[in-house]
C-alpha cells in the first residue's frame, strides 16, 4: 500500500509492466482481473489478455467491480 501511496503502483491495474511485450499497460496494480478470474498463476498467455481488456476498457464501475470482487475472495479464501 505504501508504493500506492507515493505514485508506484495502483490498487487495481495489471499484474506487472513485461519489458519484452512492448507494451505498457499502466502502473502495475494491488489487485485486478487477473486477480478476480479463475486464471491460472502461471498462465501468462491469459494474464496478459487479462492485462490489455482491462487497459483498453478501464473505467470506475469496472474498477468497483473487481474491488468489490476482490474483497469478496479475499473474504471467503479467509473464512475456509
Amino acid at each position: 500500500v505504501p508504493l500506492v501511496f507515493i505514485g508506484r503502483m495502483s490498487f487495481i491495474g495489471p499484474r506487472k509492466i513485461t519489458a519484452d511485450s512492448g507494451l505498457y499497460l499502466g502502473k502495475c496494480g494491488l489487485t485486478g482481473l487477473w486477480f478476480t478470474e479463475e486464471v491460472d498463476e502461471n498462465d501468462i498467455k491469459e494474464i496478459n489478455k487479462l492485462d490489455i481488456y482491462y487497459a483498453k476498457n478501464a473505467n470506475i464501475w469496472m474498477d468497483m467491480e473487481i474491488l468489490g470482487k476482490t474483497l469478496a475472495k479475499m473474504f471467503i479464501k479467509s473464512r475456509e
